[in-house]
């Protein structure tokens, strides 16, 4: 993920889009693991941890785009994101719930404003980390 791919998530239109700073990246980064992440919960059939993670994250890039993000918020994302590391982790890899966590991820790219080819790429490059991170644990 680059700045430009940041940016155009943590802003709500293009009138509003400038370069951000790195805690908003960080901050962007996050969403769009814990993005991927409950997508890939939901096509597990956890249901309940793929809703509260939904929730969650939706509520982050609302502070996001609202440049009204904290170090706790940050710190909540870490904590929503390692659940869904340990549950992933906790049921096996699974292809079919990483191609439906790709397109999911993909889509909020493209519905926010990334160009197709550049949210395609993004979400691939979440699937092998996410993967490599669950085959590390």
């Amino acid at each position: 993920m680059d700045k430009a791919l940041a940016t155009v998530l943590a802003t709500p239109s293009a009138e509003d889009r400038y370069f951000i700073g790195e805690a908003l990246f960080i901050g962007t980064v996050l969403f769009v693991l814990n993005r991927y992440a409950g997508a890939y919960l939901d096509e597990l059939g956890i249901k309940p941890l793929a809703k509260q993670h939904a929730d969650a994250t939706r509520d982050y890039l609302a502070k996001i785009r609202a440049k009204k993000i904290e170090p706790s918020d940050g710190e909540a994302q870490q904590k929503q994101l390692q659940l869904a590391l340990t549950a992933i982790e906790e049921r096996g890899a699974s292809p079919e719930a990483a191609r439906a966590a790709e397109e999911t991820l993909a889509k909020v790219l493209v519905d926010a404003g990334a160009i197709n080819a550049q949210a395609r790429e993004t979400a691939h490059e979440v699937t092998v980390v996410v993967q490599a991170i669950v085959r590390r644990s």
